[in-house]
């Protein structure tokens, strides 16, 4: 597995980490901090819970040493990252969201990019031929 995979999982770990403590623990005083006035405490809980989950998943896939081990996770981190993304985008745009938001929507699209780029190189990858035991002309090799 290529050790830039493994660098962003580390980096994806950490972020997770930290938004998804912040939301679980200090739902209100994080909405405070960045101008979130009317906070659902309830869903900001739950939403921290998911990101620490995925901190985990990350934290899990960074030990992980072949891409079919982590291919599934790459996949859902890419969707989850777009749609995030794009909410974010919806409730800036068209909902009245703080303008912390926009630092959100920015790291939910580097990370949707990532790994949608990971996803589409090894789809690539996939598709070269595997070297055969055949010398030149395609004669068999003894």
């Amino acid at each position: 597995m290529r050790r830039s995979l493994k660098r962003w999982f580390v980096i994806h770990a950490v972020v997770s980490l930290l938004f998804g403590l912040g939301l679980y623990f200090y739902p209100a005083r994080l909405g405070g901090l960045v101008g979130w006035t009317d906070v659902d405490v309830m869903m900001s809980r739950m939403y921290g819970a998911s990101l620490l989950a995925l901190s985990a998943g990350s934290a899990l896939a960074y030990s992980a040493h072949t891409w079919d081990e982590v291919r599934v996770k790459v996949a859902l981190e890419a969707v989850f990252c777009s749609l995030s993304a794009a909410i974010g985008l919806y409730g800036v745009l068209f909902e009245d969201a703080p303008r912390f938001v926009w630092l959100y929507v920015g790291l939910m699209d580097v990370f949707a990019v990532v790994w949608a780029y990971y996803l589409v190189q090894q789809r690539a990858a996939s598709r070269v031929a595997p070297p055969t035991a055949n010398g030149p002309l395609g004669k068999p090799v003894a």
